[in-house]
């Protein structure tokens, strides 16, 4: 057991329910296979370790198990590369006449507890605010009408971790608005967040 910073990223299917409820069966489980070979894929590529998978989403995690010091980076680049790939699925879907997916992705940098949870089946875990603050940033996506959210916190070490080029035009933080402070639920303060309209 140990405690460390760590990125976390989650990524959720918007109105997957409503999207399930007009479907076959067999369709919604290609949809999700197919959305999570995609998503996975981008979370290898960026160097994460995908934590789970949570129905229509799944949680991913960065400098686990061991740091990079491009953790905050490898992160926020996978959720661009994400969101490009969701873009590029679309328009092969448009194409067959399906439905748009779209999706919220929240992404935030702190503290974490790492290590194996269980007794007969042992499996490594990573718990604690990091992991809850990304999923409820994921969660301020849709009220947000964001594709996504990050922490405020995110920002400041990609930032540290490329030198500031990450704002830079074509920069990793570009194109990421600042929103007014928002209300996280389970947090007394109010976090400043970014988003991607």
């Amino acid at each position: 057991m140990r405690r460390q910073d760590v990125a976390v990223l989650f990524i959720d299917i918007v109105n997957f329910t409503g999207f399930s409820a007009e479907r076959d069966p067999y369709e919604v489980i290609e949809v999700l296979r197919q959305f999570h070979t995609r998503m996975e894929a981008e979370v290898f590529r960026h160097g994460g370790t995908l934590d789970k998978y949570l129905g229509d989403g799944l949680m991913a995690t960065f400098g686990t198990p061991m740091i990079t010091g491009r953790d905050a980076s490898n992160a926020l680049d996978c959720a661009r590369g994400m969101i490009s790939v969701i873009d590029r699925w679309n328009l092969e879907r448009s194409r067959m006449h399906g439905p748009e997916i779209r999706a919220g992705i929240g992404v935030h940098y702190g503290a974490a507890v790492l290590g194996d949870i269980g007794n007969d089946r042992l499996e490594f875990a990573v718990i604690g605010s990091a992991v809850n603050i990304a999923s409820r940033l994921e969660a301020l996506t849709r009220p947000l009408s964001a594709r996504l959210a990050i922490s405020d916190r995110l920002r400041a070490r990609v930032l540290e971790e490329t030198g500031g080029s990450a704002a830079a035009p074509g920069g990793a933080l570009d194109g990421l608005v600042r929103l007014e402070d928002q209300v996280v639920r389970g947090l007394e303060d109010k976090m400043t967040l970014w988003a991607l309209h």
